[in-house]
């Protein structure tokens, strides 16, 4: 089981979605997290 779960609100909001995953990785590297 993650240590953190993250919920993100996205409707309409596919085209930023790559990036915020990407920007997630960095700031959660080194921890177990789901999106």
């Amino acid at each position: 089981m993650p240590e953190i779960s993250i919920v993100i609100p996205c409707r309409n909001e596919a085209a930023n979605l790559p990036l915020l995953l990407d920007e997630i990785g960095i700031a959660m590297a080194g921890r177990d997290f789901e999106v």
